[in-house]
């Protein structure tokens, strides 16, 4: 079965090396205004994390800790929510790429079934994941002091789903990494 023409495209993009580059960039560029904000946003909210930046945060933590909101809180979280729009989406796009650029290998019969199933596309369920959990907190800051407790507890699931695709995701690039570097040694040898 051959790759859809999708996959060929984004191989070929990849390919030319510089949006790799440009994604790793945007990626390093959007943590650091997005770790700025969230270093603000802990002065004027009772030295409380973002929501995003607490990986053990349950439903309860979240009205235990929203208590503490001011308005310049509120505004803040408004500004990171926008900015954390885009570093899941550069931070995805950037190991999608390299995905890409690592997996067209023709020795490799595993890799090319890989392909065949999108898989560098898998790179973007954290980004998914992580954009709900957004959506889910600001309304939640927003409509403060409203309770909605349903709502919060799908924001830690989506917290949950966010970190663990995220962890596969590097996993599979460190692998992929790995294979890569033990290919290219071997050709050396050759």
């Amino acid at each position: 079965m051959p790759l859809s023409p999708v996959m060929q495209q984004w191989i070929q993009i990849a390919g030319l090396g510089w949006p790799v580059i440009v994604a790793l960039g945007l990626q390093l560029a959007s943590f650091r205004l997005l770790n700025t904000t969230g270093k603000r946003f802990s002065q004027v909210s009772a030295n409380h994390e973002a929501f995003d930046f607490q990986n053990k945060l349950t439903a309860a933590e979240i009205y235990e800790q929203i208590r503490d909101y001011t308005t310049e809180s509120k505004r803040l979280y408004n500004r990171f929510f926008v900015i954390d729009f885009f570093f899941p989406l550069f931070a995805s796009l950037f190991l999608s790429l390299l995905w890409a650029v690592l997996l067209p290998r023709p020795e490799a019969s595993v890799y090319q079934q890989l392909l065949r199933w999108n898989a560098p596309l898998f790179a973007f369920l954290p980004a998914l994941f992580d954009w709900g959990e957004n959506v889910c907190f600001v309304v939640i800051i927003n409509r403060y002091p409203e309770v909605m407790p349903r709502l919060a507890q799908v924001a830690v699931i989506f917290k949950r789903l966010k970190l663990v695709t995220l962890f596969a995701t590097i996993g599979i690039t460190m692998v992929l990494l790995v294979i890569t570097l033990i290919l290219w040694v071997q050709s050396l040898s050759h």
